[in-house]
């Protein structure tokens, strides 16, 4: 089973404490259209309310299965996202990082963001 929790109450407030099982990968997080910007063209399967747009681009990350692992990729943002520690972006080395079984720590944006995530991932 595949889980993403709430990391910050920024985050609890709109997916509640028990957070959302993911039963079906890719699965894409983004920030819902702030007025005067045109809808994402992609479809994503989670959309948050930010109070700082910037933090978070409409098409943040996507989880998916990469050949058998699963991996967070970053979809092109501004900021980044931080993945158990480490920033992935289209200006770091990777824009990918593998998940682990266990908890994984998503932080979206910048280090002072307030959205964050916990990614539970339980015997696959």
């Amino acid at each position: 089973e595949i889980k993403l929790l709430p990391g910050t109450p920024a985050v609890e407030s709109q997916i509640g404490r028990d957070g959302i099982v993911i039963d079906r990968l890719p699965f894409r997080v983004g920030r819902r259209a702030v007025a005067g910007e045109p809808p994402s063209k992609t479809q994503a399967e989670l959309l948050l309310l930010t109070t700082k747009p910037y933090e978070m681009a409409p098409m943040h990350f996507v989880i998916e299965d990469d050949h058998g692992r699963l991996t967070l990729r970053d979809l092109g943002s501004v900021l980044g996202t931080l993945v158990n520690g480490t920033r992935i972006a289209p200006f770091e080395s990777s824009d990918s990082a593998p998940l682990k079984l266990g908890v994984n720590q998503i932080l979206v944006g910048g280090l002072d963001s307030s959205i964050s995530f916990n990614l539970v991932i339980e015997g696959r």
